[in-house]
């Protein structure tokens, strides 16, 4: 069994402006308070006159709080940045997943799927593709953002989505971590553990949260960087200039 996992680096670019937008970087699991630093301090250094905001909260092990506790969390950390900045900005997501071992794997479902695992921010992401009967009975997070369970705030989930102006997925195949690793661009495993494509994906197809429209808009920009460990994203100073700077003009 393989985990699903998000984005090692995730652009959302809002709106559109002439000046530079400010640019707030959130961490992802487990990260130190001054992991991102070094990608702060490029963009400084490489593209002078942007806002730099490195969210400053929920590090280490508080990382395992509850995602949905997390998202309001940073919500009320970042929105005073788009009050203040009417043009909008781009949040850069860093997402650094857990290791587990073979048998861990095939029986983390017995835990996650309850309601006490759920409380763990590892589980609300866990989408097991041999047991979704459970992953939908269960799971509190992820099928609700993907719109897969209907429910008050799906119309509300796709309108958010879909303000987005650019939505840049990195990753590659010598991640070591991301599993599979074409998750960084919305791939996923099938019941036989082959790899499905985005666009082959019944969230795509069917267009539930709005993918499918910013694709055929042209606003998704994939990059395949092989080389690059899961913990070295961050770090990785062709990464930052060829994939993250082009897109802060």
């Amino acid at each position: 069994m393989k985990a699903y996992s998000a984005l090692p680096f995730t652009f959302f670019i809002w709106l559109s402006c002439t000046a530079y937008k400010p640019v707030v970087i959130i961490h992802g699991v487990w990260d130190l308070r001054f992991s991102l630093d070094f990608l702060a301090d490029q963009i400084t250094e490489y593209h002078p006159g942007t806002e730099v905001h490195v969210v400053d909260m929920l590090h280490g092990w508080k990382s395992l709080a509850p995602l949905w506790y997390q998202v309001k969390s940073f919500y009320s950390h970042i929105r005073p940045i788009m009050d203040a900045s009417q043009d909008g900005i781009i949040l850069i997501d860093d997402f650094l997943r857990l290791i587990f071992p073979q048998y861990i794997k095939e029986t983390a479902y017995e835990v996650f799927y309850s309601r006490v695992g759920q409380r763990v921010s590892v589980a609300n992401y866990w989408n097991d593709p041999h047991h979704q009967t459970l992953y939908y009975k269960y799971s509190n997070y992820l099928p609700y953002l993907n719109n897969e369970i209907n429910e008050s705030y799906q119309k509300f989930y796709r309108n958010n989505f879909m303000k987005l102006k650019k939505l840049v997925l990195i990753g590659g195949p010598d991640d070591g971590v991301i599993t599979p690793w074409q998750s960084s661009h919305f791939g996923y495993f099938d019941k036989e553990e082959n790899v499905t494509e985005m666009r082959d994906q019944f969230f795509y197809q069917n267009d539930l949260f709005g993918l499918r429209s910013l694709d055929k808009a042209g606003k998704i920009k994939m990059y395949e960087v092989p080389g690059v460990y899961h913990t070295d994203w961050h770090h990785n100073v062709s990464v930052i200039k060829n994939c993250i700077l082009p897109w802060l003009d």
